[in-house]
């Protein structure tokens, strides 16, 4: 398909799409918790922006 990128976010659905701000999550690195639970922020540059209960 001309135009058609597969990496362009444009087109291509993240797996973030369905967090909105103020979210709860579970936050794990590598298979492992850490620091319990969080409040999703945003995804800037494709990481996940989170904020810990403190």
């Amino acid at each position: 398909m001309p135009g058609h990128r597969t990496g362009d976010r444009r087109t291509s659905r993240s797996r973030f799409d369905d967090f909105r701000r103020g979210d709860r999550i579970q936050v794990f690195s590598a298979g492992r918790q850490l620091d319990g639970n969080g409040t999703f922020i945003r995804v800037e540059n494709g990481f996940l922006i989170w904020r810990d209960r403190e």
